[in-house]
């Protein structure tokens, strides 16, 4: 993945690292988003869940991503 490329497009939702996203808490350094356009759709997601492995399979849900890449 590179650290520059625009692979969606959303919103912040939660910084509390105790959320949990996906069954997981975010923890430190992640952050809940909302994907409202999937831009580089066959991007993998860096921690997948359930159905959502990539970023075509997140549009309108809300997904754990790092913050250095937001």
């Amino acid at each position: 993945m590179s650290w520059t490329k625009l692979v969606a497009t959303g919103n912040i939702n939660n910084l509390d690292l105790n959320q949990v996203v996906g069954r997981q808490c975010l923890g430190p350094s992640w952050c809940e988003v909302h994907i409202q356009v999937a831009v580089e759709r066959g991007e993998k997601l860096l921690r997948p869940y359930s159905i959502l492995k990539t970023i075509g399979d997140t549009h309108g849900a809300t997904i754990a991503w790092p913050l250095n890449l937001v």
